[in-house]
């Protein structure tokens, strides 16, 4: 019992060593000891590795650089998650010893283990600490390429931290809840075949250090398993030209940035952010430049100050308490670029939020200088990537018919009064409007529109499920005999599995561009109603932030549908958002700040 319980007193002294810094040198001498005693190359490699990282912590590069040096050569076979840890402090450790080059190679090869290590984390307190330290893996790579001047290259590290939740709730699907040969079944697939991987470089650690020819026939079995596992997922995860954008949108392509730039209209911008473990980054990109800030904010502040600007801008009333909440997040945010003049002659600006920003209303930031919000002066959109970005251009470059038309559906016009009159005002505006209300707006009647090219209006409730997130949905009627697909109940994962050729989807209910609204983690990554109508077709959606008012919404929708007829979605709704911010009545931005359009701004009506 006291020889099986030593791993475990390793453990313990490995933790007291990084927690108790007065005593840190004494726990590590025993945790020395004991591992010595134990003739485990695993346990040496622990502990070589818990002595870098406290030589990381004394800024004593060179003894951090001899310790993760002896713990890559203490260990023959390592399981993902030690890979990761290795890589990212033997990184750190170069990197503070002004070693680049080595730091650089270091930090790629963290970033290639924390993609493997993601799909083995389902528990939801250890994915939101996985996915913060994520965050800082690809932060780390990005700064050791800025520090060598790769701009450039540091943007498309920064936009490969964008998070991959779609894709590993894909794995969670059934053969049954995906059509065989889709995309959707394809990329399942690939998720399910990482996780097998993973399982099984699992086993194979954990007989690495027994010599018996029992064990030595596993290993041989194991290995021969995992040859042709990882043969076959690298066949799988080969991007065919047909899903170049499912896999933007999914977070598996990476961006180009001459293609990025190539994609961007005169007057148009990028700010995409990058949150680290503490610092902030700003990357701008336009047709003829990369630019780089570090941010004059923290991580930790920047969770704060979202949560309460949510707080304030997602309710009705007077904002005058909110103002110095609104620019300060300005000044943070956006205030170093604008000064530097990088946004002169932008009139939209494409926000690649990052973490808790996505939970941001970037519309309703206040210029504290000026006193003008930000929508006042730039459209805004939202993009879930740069790569999603040039995929959505990509596919999306025919122009759109003139009088393209709209079908909007409210199937509870009783219960959600504003809803009705959504689609009086749309039909106002656009001739030829299919209006469905009450039994007639059922979701077997959304299916049969998605694809005929015209805008798609969904008026009604949007139901957030932060457990399941492949489960949120919008509520529509249930078709008679409820057959399957016609339940009333539209769902992220019935939505991926759809081909959308709307142009532009309008979700007009609650909280649809968001995914868990339960925590504000630093590691934030969510599915959301908004990625799902996009991975099916849609080349932009306008969804929401927050519980938008039934009836606060006619004078918006009513506003963007008239700006439509001669605009583009972005500065259709731009227009709108600044008519409700000058008007008497919905001047909070309550009212308008909510609404976020996601993807491509360009197409439409």
């Amino acid at each position: 019992a006291a020889v099986g319980a030593q791993p475990e007193r390793l453990a313990d002294l490995l933790f007291l060593a990084e927690a108790d810094s007065l005593r840190a040198a004494d726990w590590l001498r025993q945790a020395h000891t004991l591992a010595d005693s134990l003739r485990s190359r695993r346990a040496q490699a622990d502990v070589d590795l818990s002595g870098a990282r406290l030589a990381l912590r004394e800024h004593d590069w060179p003894r951090a650089v001899r310790g993760v040096q002896a713990a890559a050569t203490g260990h023959r076979t390592m399981e993902p998650m030690l890979r990761w840890q290795l890589a990212e402090t033997e990184a750190a450790a170069y990197y503070g010893a002004g070693r680049l080059t080595e730091a650089e190679t270091a930090a790629r090869r963290a970033v290639d283990a924390v993609e493997r290590v993601r799909s083995s984390l389902v528990a939801s307190w250890s994915r939101a600490q996985f996915l913060a330290s994520r965050a800082g893996t690809y932060a780390t790579l990005a700064e050791i390429l800025l520090a060598r001047d790769r701009v450039a290259e540091a943007f498309t590290v920064a936009d490969a931290a964008r998070g991959r939740a779609l894709l590993e709730h894909l794995a969670g699907l059934d053969a049954a809840e995906t059509a065989s040969g889709s995309l959707l079944a394809s990329f399942a697939t690939q998720e399910r075949t990482l996780r097998r991987i993973d399982d099984l470089e699992q086993q194979l650690s954990g007989l690495d250090e027994d010599a018996s020819p029992e064990s030595a026939a596993t290993r041989n079995r194991l290995r021969h398993q995992l040859a042709r596992l990882q043969s076959d997922y690298v066949d799988a995860t080969r991007i065919q030209p047909g899903s170049v954008r499912a896999a933007a949108i999914l977070g598996v392509a990476h961006a180009d940035i001459i293609e990025l730039q190539g994609a961007l209209r005169p007057g148009e911008a990028v700010a995409e952010y990058l949150l680290g473990p503490d610092r902030v980054h700003l990357f701008v990109v336009t047709r003829t430049a990369v630019r780089h800030l570090l941010l004059p904010t923290t991580t930790p502040e920047l969770v704060s100050r979202v949560r309460v600007a949510r707080d304030i801008a997602g309710r009705p009333g007077p904002l005058q308490e909110g103002l110095p909440v609104l620019g300060a997040l300005y000044t943070q945010l956006l205030g170093p670029a604008m000064q530097a003049g990088w946004f002169a002659g932008i009139e939209r600006l494409v926000i690649i939020p990052h973490g808790v920003l996505s939970y941001l209303p970037f519309a309703a930031l206040r210029d504290p200088q000026r006193n003008r919000y930000l929508i006042q002066d730039l459209s805004v959109m939202v993009a879930p990537s740069a790569a999603s970005l040039v995929a959505l251009r990509r596919s999306g470059d025919a122009p759109v018919p003139a009088g393209t038309g709209v079908v909007a559906l409210a199937p509870f016009p009783d219960q959600l009064p504003g809803t009705a009159a959504e689609l009086d005002g749309i039909a106002r505006t656009v001739p030829g409007t299919e209006e469905l209300k009450g039994d007639a707006a059922t979701e077997m009647a959304v299916r049969r529109s998605a694809g005929d090219g015209r805008v798609l209006h969904l008026a009604t409730h949007g139901v957030l499920n932060p457990d399941n997130p492949l489960f949120s949905r919008m509520d529509l009627r249930a078709s008679p005999g409820a057959a399957p697909g016609g339940d009333g109940r539209l769902e992220v994962h019935e939505v991926l599995g759809l081909h959308i050729g709307a142009p532009l989807v309008y979700l007009s209910g609650c909280e649809t561009a968001l995914g868990q609204m339960s925590t504000f983690t630093r590691g934030d990554d969510f599915v959301t109603l908004a990625q799902s109508f996009l991975f099916a077709g849609a080349r932009g959606v306008v969804a929401t932030l927050w519980r938008v008012p039934d009836a606060g919404s006619v004078p918006l929708v009513e506003a963007f549908y008239r700006n439509l007829r001669h605009d583009t979605p972005a500065e259709a709704l731009a227009a709108a958002q600044r008519e409700l911010a000058a008007s008497p009545t919905h001047a909070s931005p309550y009212y308008w700040a909510g609404y976020v359009l996601n993807g491509d701004g360009i197409g439409g009506n």
